[in-house]
């Protein structure tokens, strides 16, 4: 049987408001719940389109309708969902799979809503990829951690806090979800810029908490592959951070050395020559401290005058 324009109408009119009275009602709501159970079932396609309703208490109804039902259909719905051209409503969707929905079907969807216009969807996106615990969102996760950094600095300082957002929550999943050392030299870039300087203290406090968790889990994996990124790092940064004590360049100084592998040693002492040109004195000395530990002390002046 063909329906026809009308007839459609009318059931999105009669939708609505059978929507809004389960929105507004507090008794009698196992009623309405049954019916639309069944009309999930039979046409998830109209209740999508109640997604794009302008009444907050019709959208914000089916939302909740489709998370408390969880299954196969409603899911389904709630992860096409992801893809409406409104962002609040993709901003809410993604809100709740982060917190209800525990889908693996979720995955592909919220890794595209990495690459959402709008910072909160990004970041509740990141969020429910971390809740998720799915190996699938590594690579895109790191992808979306590189695009962060890469990002042209913000000027308005709400804009810097949502993109700081956006970072402690790409983070926070990468640890939850077990980093590689990839991500190692990204995470020496974001330390360097000071990217969580626009955080609450709380928010903050809880970046670097993650940040420091993954340094701790890849420290002992950080093999030759590495070597070249932490190289070009130090000898970009080595002006820009003449001090060592607790910086991004002394931790990729004792990564270089926990490799201690002959390619290891030839890019500390190219650190070590260049930290000379630059007159950075405290990396020079501890970049030399590092290659006594390794048997190879570099030469001072009073060693080359005397052919030492």
């Amino acid at each position: 049987m063909v329906t026809k324009k009308w007839q459609i109408r009318r059931a999105e009119k009669a939708l609505r408001c059978i929507l809004k009275c389960y929105g507004l009602c507090t008794v009698g709501r196992e009623h309405y719940s049954a019916f639309l159970k069944k009309l999930c079932d039979r046409s998830p396609d109209l209740v999508l389109r109640m997604l794009e309703d302008d009444d907050w208490t019709i959208r914000s109804t089916v939302i909740d309708l489709l998370a408390k039902r969880a299954d196969e259909n409603s899911v389904e719905t709630l992860i096409q969902a992801l893809n409406r051209k409104h962002p609040d409503r993709r901003l809410i969707i993604a809100n709740l799979i982060a917190r209800k929905i525990k889908d693996e079907r979720a995955v592909e969807a919220l890794i595209k809503a990495l690459e959402d216009e709008q910072t909160e969807v990004r970041e509740r996106a990141a969020k429910a990829l971390g809740e998720l615990g799915d190996k699938r969102a590594v690579e895109p996760l790191i992808q979306a951690l590189k695009g962060q950094i890469e990002k042209p600095h913000e000027t308005n300082d709400r804009s810097r806090r949502d993109e700081a957002e956006v970072l402690k929550e790409i983070i926070g999943a990468l640890n939850k979800l077990g980093p590689d050392e990839r991500v190692l030299v990204l995470l020496l870039e974001i330390w360097q810029a000071a990217l969580f300087q626009d955080l609450s203290r709380g928010a903050e406090k809880e970046a670097i908490h993650n940040l420091n968790e993954i340094f701790a889990k890849i420290s002992g994996k950080i093999s030759e592959k590495s070597i070249e990124q932490l190289l070009q790092f130090c000898m970009k940064n080595i002006r820009e951070q003449p001090y060592i004590t607790f910086s991004p360049i002394g931790y990729a100084i004792n990564s270089l050395f926990s490799i201690g592998t002959e390619k290891a040693i030839q890019a500390l002492i190219q650190i070590y020559e260049e930290s000379k040109k630059a007159k950075a004195k405290e990396i020079k000395d501890f970049v030399g401290e590092k290659l006594e530990e390794l048997g190879r002390r570099p030469k001072s002046w009073s060693d080359k005058i005397f052919g030492r």
